[in-house]
């Protein structure tokens, strides 16, 4: 059974203590040499690699009393204490060497020497660029010298905020001037500044690809360097960048590489919390355009709709405005299931239309909202050419025919108070200018597509309808809204009055 081995360097050290006291009471000097003080071995002590000493420190000047140590060394030598130096007089003194750095701290120190160099070579060619381009387009020079400054004083945040400014200017929207700042300037910063701001830079420079590939390739090297930076809320970034690169695709015919990196976008949205504006417009952009590709009206305008819904209007240029709101317009009067027309026209970017060639559209979609088949069939006689100019309205004639009669259906059905909703079909026939048979057919069709409910009466030829679906209201709507609100309040106050005549001390009391 072995002795542990706490207790027995307790039983050396008290054995120590007892021969150094027993030589102090008889008189013995002691020694001040550490050789003399130096323990052999204790009893059982196994083989260690380390030194210890035991002996007496004299206290006081002839005083003949002392103060006894142990101690022990175990040779090592802390790491921070290390510095190379010549050996002094008095490390030969001691009998001392010189310690050597580590190697490997050594190769640590010459690679993080050599990166400052290669860091002070970049900014010297990133401020030679600039210089050279401010030579050579003096009337950008304040910029130029603008963006040296910012970059010299490493504010990136401010430096950040002019280059999104610098990169708006038209100067800069045709050649290669964009790419040559990146591949000079912007890459010797990229990720000390935001990264979502450096994926919107990158997407910039991006179209000034000619090439698609390249566009495409320059994009993905961005990924990658996202990736790199191994930061938290890295997704934004790429997801930002990724949809640059579905467009590339869709330009290239490659939709079904488009539609992947939609469904992956999808899905790392719904994964995400407190997403950038930037990030869910530049997605629901690349949706409506790869819906319009396939002529999936329905689709495109709800993907359009909420792109605006994450997008300043004031932030998009006029020609951009038009085209958007009459595409809009073409996918709400041609989707199928869409019979709400408040939200577009509520919007400001369908009065980018007013004062058009293109107006004649907007008033369409007014008469579709009010359901004014009388305003419809004159506007298209009225616009004739224009219509004709459309094959997409000239081909769904028929279906906008049928959909205006439904929203005429559901006017009349809102202009009614709720305790006359029994409508007689003849009322039906005469405001739509359809046949009794066609008013069913029409009656059926709105119930299938859940726009009313109610109950067709063929005995009395009448509808009652107990339920039609909300709407966006308009202006004149919302005033038909509030005369029938003024009217309920007016029969309530009558009503109170009433019952105030017959119970007289009901209410006195």
């Amino acid at each position: 059974m072995s002795v542990p081995m706490a207790l027995l360097l307790s039983l050396s050290l008290a054995m120590a203590f007892l021969a150094a006291s027993a030589a102090v009471t008889t008189g013995a000097s002691w020694s001040t040499r550490q050789e003399d003080n130096l323990l052999n071995g204790l009893p059982g002590q196994p083989d260690v690699g380390f030194r210890h000493y035991a002996g007496y420190v004299g206290v006081g000047s002839g005083s003949g009393k002392a103060l006894f140590y142990w101690c022990s060394s175990t040779g090592r030598v802390r790491r921070r204490c290390c510095r190379s130096r010549a050996p002094s007089a008095r490390d030969a003194h001691r009998g001392r060497r010189p310690v050597n750095l580590d190697l490997s701290e050594k190769k640590g120190r010459e690679r993080g020497a050599q990166a400052a160099r290669l860091c002070a070579m970049a900014a010297a060619a990133a401020l030679e660029f600039l210089q050279a381009q401010g030579a050579t387009r003096p009337e950008l020079a304040d910029w130029y010298a603008a963006l040296a400054d910012l970059y010299q004083r490493k504010l990136w945040h401010q430096l950040t905020l002019k280059l999104d400014q610098f990169l708006a200017l038209a100067v800069f929207q045709a050649g290669d001037a964009l790419i040559q700042l990146y591949n000079h300037f912007i890459s010797d910063f990229e990720t000390k500044i935001n990264l979502l701001k450096f994926a919107h830079f990158a997407v910039v420079v991006s179209r000034q690809y000619t090439d698609k590939d390249a566009g495409i390739n320059y994009l993905e090297g961005i990924i990658s360097k996202l990736q790199d930076t191994h930061e938290s809320r890295v997704e934004e970034p790429i997801l930002y960048v990724k949809m640059q690169i579905a467009t590339f695709s869709l330009e290239k015919g490659n939709q079904k590489h488009c539609k992947n990196l939609l469904e992956e976008g999808k899905c790392t949205l719904d994964g995400m919390v407190d997403v950038d504006p930037s990030v869910h417009s530049t997605y629901y952009w690349i949706c409506s355009q790869y819906h319009k590709v396939h002529q999936d009206y329905s689709e495109f305008y709800r993907s359009a709709l909420l792109y605006l819904a994450y997008t300043t209007v004031e932030s998009l240029s006029e020609p951009f405005k038009q085209n958007l709101a009459f595409d809009l317009s073409l996918a709400a009067l041609l989707g199928d299931n869409i019979y709400n027309f408040g939200e577009l026209l509520a919007h400001p970017i369908i009065y980018s239309l007013v004062g058009t060639k293109m107006e004649w559209l907007y008033l369409m979609l007014q008469a579709f909202n009010t359901g004014n088949l009388a305003l419809y069939q004159e506007i298209c006689k009225v616009h004739n050419t224009d219509l004709t100019a459309q094959p997409a309205l000239v081909q769904n004639e028929k279906r906008l025919l049928e959909k205006i009669n439904i929203l005429c259906l559901m006017e009349i059905i809102f202009s009614r108070s709720s305790d006359d909703r029994t409508i007689p079909l003849s009322a039906i026939a005469e405001r739509t200018r359809l046949s009794v048979e066609d008013v069913e057919y029409l009656l059926m069709k709105s119930l299938s597509a859940h726009l009313i409910e109610g109950i067709i009466d063929q005995v009395d030829e009448t509808v009652h309808v107990s339920w039609v679906q909300p709407r966006v209201l308009g202006i004149d709507q919302v005033k038909s809204l509030r005369d029938r609100l003024n009217t309920w309040a007016g029969k309530v106050h009558t009503t109170l009055l009433s019952v105030e005549a017959e119970t007289p001390d009901l209410i006195s009391s």
